[in-house]
């Protein structure tokens, strides 16, 4: 029960990103925003870092059920959508973020299924 509490106080957390839709104010000396379609730099790395910051999760809480982390890595990618725009100042997409969030954990379950391969003998 205290995971699920969790759960939804990330998402609440969350929703005003998501409310916000795209970030269309650009600071002065940011970086050009890429094309319409085309992801930015910072978007490519939330789906390689999401399944390592799930990696951490997973050592620091042992206990903490597999059901939870499919679930926390769109909250991640939101999160580190954020961080982007906070930092960065690069264009802030929160559904699309969610969205790179669940493919991290998609390309960690293709790293998982390789390792299974045995090579021939």
């Amino acid at each position: 029960m205290k995971y699920l509490r969790a759960i939804l106080f990330l998402t609440l957390c969350c929703l005003p990103a998501l409310a916000a839709g795209t970030n269309d104010v650009v600071s002065p000396g940011a970086a050009t925003p890429p094309a319409a379609g085309q992801l930015s730099l910072w978007q490519m790395a939330i789906v390689v870092l999401v399944p390592a910051i799930i990696a951490g999760v997973k050592l620091l809480l042992p206990r903490l059920p597999r059901w939870v982390l499919p679930l926390l890595a769109p909250l991640i990618g939101v999160a580190l959508d954020q961080l982007g725009r906070m930092t960065l100042g690069t264009d802030s997409n929160g559904w699309l973020a969610m969205v790179l969030g669940g493919a991290g954990t998609g390309l960690r379950e293709i790293g998982d299924q390789l390792k299974k391969i045995k090579p021939a003998p």
